[in-house]
């Protein structure tokens, strides 16, 4: 989906980089084409949460290792933070959320810090 439509879209509109990426959690619908927008667009900055161990977070966290070099940034539930000039706040999921976390968390560091 992002190199057939999103990437596209987003040349379309002249846009050859992204200042940041987020993918919410590691189902393949919501971070599936993630690896083509690394690839494309080169984003300073990844967000992403705690997630469940996956295959397709996997291959990101090994994408991000060895081509992407932004920086990674965890976010949680009730964090607010502003980026150039946006106001952000993090809805879920929260900071001791235990589904498989702290596996997640080692395998994202381990591949991506």
């Amino acid at each position: 989906m992002a190199e057939d439509v999103v990437s596209p879209y987003l040349w379309e509109r002249g846009l050859s980089g992204l200042d940041a990426a987020a993918f919410s959690h590691g189902h393949s619908d919501h971070m599936g084409g993630m690896t083509a927008i690394l690839r494309n667009f080169h984003p300073r900055e990844l967000w992403y949460t705690v997630n469940y161990p996956s295959h397709e977070v996997k291959a990101l966290a090994e994408r991000v290792r060895i081509a992407c070099r932004c920086r990674r940034i965890e976010r949680h539930e009730g964090e607010s933070f502003e980026f150039d000039g946006v106001k952000f706040e993090v809805l879920k999921p929260p900071a001791d959320w235990e589904l498989d976390a702290a596996r997640t968390r080692t395998m994202l560091q381990w591949c991506c810090g």
